[in-house]
């Protein structure tokens, strides 16, 4: 009892506000001490209810604090999101009627929430919470107090943050309804005022153009009084003359036009039938005579044109050569432009590989070729996609500087407008030029050569088409020097770091020059040199698409390569940052230090190896293997053909295949002056003091054929008389001139003079006989006049019945309209429509308030929604497992020790039979030993373990030896009484 009175004396001032529970136990053990059996029985006792007590108050405690902590853990849970559907139904929002109500319950619950949280805060206040709460919270273990306090804090931060947001989202929602109505309504009053002002401004222009009308109508008013009073006199006049012409008049018409009764009426009959049949014999006589003529005239021209047939097979002879040999010429350089532009291009497509599509070959023109070109390029491009695309797993570490290849992100295609721009240059640069060249080589030349032999040379040239042929030749190309189709590169050159090639038009300035100069050449002065021109022209052309794409292509590839590249550096030198990062977090090794890692993610400084060990093993492997890739596939260094160099590859080879054909195909370096000299001559003729060779003045010494039939010098010799002229030609013509104006225009002119005096002979009789009707006429139109007057005074005596009655009754009743619509109507009208616009105007806007108040009604419920689900979720999770940590505090320390020895005690003592010492000392020494056991496993007693352990080895000797006598006894009893003496409560002084 000595030992137990000792123990619970130590271990007593560790048990905190229910430490007293022990107090009459410790007594009873030192009371009893020396009483023999009865005592020890009745110390047990009170040791075991003081123990059991003791633990009963502790289990109290620890309950009303996790009671606190259950209930908030209940009320937070009314503010999930599951319960707020119950709560606040969303299907209320959308009533205009129930969101009222809804916004009213939402602040309820709020301020509930609030109310909940802060009694809580209260509750859990150790500074400020009722005295029996704050000492049960003493009572638990400091980590624990802790642990509650920094969950206190929590909740009192959020639910200080809930009122201020809800507060100040319930402030604003006031606030913009307010606004909202104060500026709807002075939308609606400006939007009324409107209305007022404009009808009232169209009433008015109506009013003015009312009162324009009637001020027409009261002048129609006037006139047709006038006009009536002129009618009235009129009539008058009229009638005087009825009265003064009898009606005899009429029957002398009547005896003028009847030819049927004898008379003088027969004669007059008879000469204009004689007359029409004398018209009608002339005129089969004259279709006779017609036809005769234009017989002899078919056959004069025909034997005429026999012998002109001689001439012109003669002089085709000569122009044809001059024909066949131009044109074979340009087909040759056609053919030569086509073997060497096919066979560059298709060497290059067996050098094209990886990604790229093949260029298609087997094509016929030089246009066809840019376009298989093109296709090359868009198929880089389209290759460039593809490898960008296996990029995503780098992609996905991230970097802002990797603008290039974010750039190709989704179904993004930065090079769109590239392909656009090669696209069009295809369309609108190469194909015209492939029918610029066509049109020359087919339509000009021949053109040229079919019109040289005409019968007056120079005039033929001013109405040949060859100026019409050259216009006609450049027209398709006449859109390409203003082209404005092309799309704007300035995009791609900022993505690719501002590379730079010239513009379209600067490079074709040149060739556009000399196609603008030739076009302007009147076509009689088209000489050698221009033909020469224009070839050259449509080189320079050529040259200048290839040389143009061969630098915006090399550009691009450039800019590609370089791009690539420093993406993948920006790539590394992020990867660097982020690790030498978690590198010092691991250093550093302290809790709270963060650390920025994978696309903004942040992880604890501590613990930070594995991510370390995870970089070497395998984002920087991947790294290394992607920078393997750049340079061995994706760059092609390790041999293959690199598919980003095509500008210095492909278009190179392009643009030297035109250089070749133009600097050493068949015109070589003097455009085709060889191939003109051999047809038609070297520069031997001047014209005003320039070198030069018409075409109308080197013809006499060229076409040997043709100066047999034309022997002059220059056709201006002629001066329009075919006397003047020599050779074969002209006598042919004067043939043709004989046979035509001598025997066909003869004939003709005996013709016509014979018609003409038949004509004649019918024009007088027509003359006759038309004076005669003109003056029966005459008689007959005033003599029927008279005769109808007879019923004139009855018809205008109601017409001036119908003009009186449109003045005064219809016209002065549209004026009277006009007067109300003035004085009345318009203003009434008005007001009326201003009433009606002015209503429709309310409703809409107040439509439309109610429409914008109800949004953000229906927003500020769902942003209260979210913020109580929030404060519900942070609630749970500060509170999640608090209850059970503090059940589980019982068990721990000294309380824990309280509630074992109450096990040990009911376990071994209270059992004990105290008659038998061989009895008494087994559960005497495993009570002992099991609580020693559990003395040392406590942190509070654990610093006297070992001054513990040394009296319970002695208790063990001592009882061990008295289960029969031995008089070593009070030898043990001295040595446990010696070590127990140390560790013996002090009395405190009374």
């Amino acid at each position: 009892m000595g030992f137990l009175s000792g123990v619970l004396s130590n271990i007593k001032e560790h048990l905190g506000q229910h430490k007293e529970q022990i107090t009459t136990a410790i007594k009873s053990l030192e009371t009893h001490e020396h009483l023999g059996k009865k005592g020890f029985n009745e110390a047990i006792e009170k040791v075991v209810a003081g123990v059991r007590g003791y633990n009963d108050a502790v289990m109290k405690s620890n309950k009303k604090v996790s009671d606190v902590l259950t209930k908030m853990q209940k009320d937070a849970d009314k503010y999930s999101a599951e319960r707020l559907e119950k709560l606040l139904p969303p299907r209320n929002a959308d009533d205009p009627v129930k969101i009222g109500n809804l916004i009213e319950a939402a602040n309820e619950t709020v301020a509930e929430c609030l109310k909940k949280a802060d009694e809580f805060n209260t509750a859990l206040d150790m500074k400020n919470n009722a005295e029996e709460l704050r000492n049960a919270m003493k009572d638990l273990n400091p980590n624990l107090i802790t642990k509650i306090e920094n969950v206190r804090e929590n909740i009192k931060h959020e639910s200080k943050r809930l009122n201020k947001l809800a507060e100040h989202e319930k402030n604003d929602l006031h606030s913009m309804e307010a606004e909202i109505k104060t500026k709807l309504h002075d939308v609606k009053c400006k939007v009324n005022e409107h209305i007022k002002k404009k009808v009232k401004d169209l009433v008015e222009r109506l009013k003015d153009r009312v009162r324009e009308m009637q001020t027409k109508l009261v002048d129609i008013n006037v006139d047709l009084t006038k006009h009536l009073e002129k009618l009235e006199k009129w009539m008058k006049d009229v009638k005087k003359f009825i009265d003064e012409h009898p009606r005899v008049n009429a029957q002398k018409i009547l005896e003028e036009i009847k030819w049927d009764n004898g008379g003088d009426t027969n004669v007059k009959r008879n000469k204009i039938d004689n007359a029409a049949r004398e018209l009608r014999m002339k005129a089969e006589e004259l279709f006779r005579a017609g036809e005769a003529a234009k017989k002899t005239v078919q056959e004069k021209v025909s034997l005429a044109l026999t012998q002109v047939i001689t001439m012109n097979d003669a002089l085709k002879q000569d122009l044809w050569k001059v024909k066949a040999n131009i044109k074979k010429a340009v087909v040759a350089l056609g053919k030569t432009l086509e073997t060497n532009v096919k066979q560059d291009l298709t060497t290059l497509k067996g050098k094209i590989k990886s990604g790229l599509h093949p260029i298609v070959g087997g094509v016929e023109t030089f246009s066809k070729q840019f376009a298989a070109t093109k296709q090359a390029i868009d198929g880089a491009i389209q290759a460039l996609h593809g490898d960008v695309g296996r990029l995503k797993e780098l992609e996905n570490v991230g970097t802002a500087d990797m603008k290039f290849i974010h750039a190709f992100r989704g179904n993004n295609d930065p090079f769109q407008k590239l392909k656009v721009y090669f696209k069009i240059l295809d369309e609108e640069v190469m194909s015209k030029l492939q029918t610029g060249i066509t049109k020359i080589g087919e339509q000009m030349l021949e053109r040229l050569a079919s019109y040289a032999g005409g019968n007056n040379l120079q005039d033929e040239l001013r109405k040949s088409p060859i100026k019409d042929g050259i216009a006609e030749a450049l027209k398709s190309l006449s859109t390409v020097n203003t082209l404005d189709k092309l799309p704007d590169l300035t995009e791609v050159k900022t993505l690719l770091g501002n590379i730079i090639f010239d513009d379209f038009k600067k490079e074709f300035k040149q060739a556009f020059s000399q196609i603008d100069t030739l076009s302007a050449t009147v076509a009689e002065q088209i000489t050698k040199q221009d033909v020469k021109s224009l070839f050259t022209a449509l080189g320079a052309i050529a040259k200048a698409v290839a040389s143009h794409s061969d630098k915006v292509v090399k550009a691009v590839m450039q800019g590609i390569n370089t791009k690539v590249k420093t993406d993948v550096q920006a790539l590394a030198g992020v990867m660097d940052v982020k690790v030498k990062k978690i590198s010092s977090g691991v250093q550093k090794d302290q809790d709270g230090d963060k650390v920025e890692y994978y696309e903004g993610a942040k992880e604890d400084a501590k613990g930070l190896a594995w991510l370390v060990r995870d970089f070497d093993k395998n984002i920087k492997i991947a790294i290394t293997n992607y920078h393997g890739q750049f340079d061995s596939e994706f760059f092609k260094t390790n041999g293959e053909v690199n598919n980003y160099k095509l500008g210095s590859d492909l278009m190179s080879n392009f643009h030297g295949t035109y250089e070749k054909n133009l600097k050493d195909g068949d015109f070589k370096t003097d455009g085709g002056e060889s191939v003109l000299n051999k047809e038609i001559g070297v520069d031997d003729m001047t014209s005003a003091g320039v070198q030069g060779n018409k075409i109308s003045t080197i013809a006499p010494k060229t076409f040997t054929t043709f100066e047999r039939h034309v022997n002059q010098d220059t056709v201006a010799t002629s001066q329009g008389n075919i006397e003047n002229l020599n050779g074969e030609l002209p006598i042919k013509i004067k043939d043709i001139r004989e046979q035509v104006a001598d025997i066909a225009l003869k004939s003709i002119s005996d013709l016509n003079e014979q018609a003409g005096q038949q004509l004649e002979l019918v024009t007088k009789t027509l003359d006759a006989l038309c004076r005669d009707v003109k003056r029966a006429a005459e008689d007959v139109q005033i003599n029927l006049n008279v005769l109808k007057s007879t019923k004139i005074d009855v018809n205008l005596k109601r017409i001036h019945g119908l003009i009186d009655d449109l003045r005064t009754t219809q016209l002065g009743a549209v004026i009277g309209l006009t007067n109300n619509f003035l004085t009345q109507f318009a203003d009434k009208a008005g007001e009326q429509i201003v009433k009606d616009l002015e209503q429709d105007a309310n409703i809409e806007v107040t439509k439309g308030e109610t429409d914008i108040i109800h949004e953000l009604r229906k927003r500020y419920i769902a942003f209260i929604k979210l913020l109580l689900t929030e404060f519900s979720s942070k609630c749970k999770n500060d509170l999640y497992g608090l209850p059970d940590e503090i059940t589980k505090d019982a068990d721990k320390g000294a309380k824990g020790f309280m509630k074992q020895l109450a096990t040990f005690s009911e376990m071994h003592l209270q059992r004990a039979d105290l008659t038998n010492l061989a009895s008494f000392s087994r559960p005497a020494t495993s009570f002992i030993g099991d609580l020693l056991e559990k003395v040392a496993s406590s942190d509070d007693i654990g610093a006297k373990h070992n001054a513990l352990s040394q009296i319970g080895k002695a208790v063990r000797t001592m009882l061990n030896k008295i289960t029969k006598y031995n008089h070593k006894f009070l030898t043990h009893l001295s040595a446990l009484s010696s070590l127990s003496k140390p560790s013996a409560p002090h009395p405190t002084p009374t």
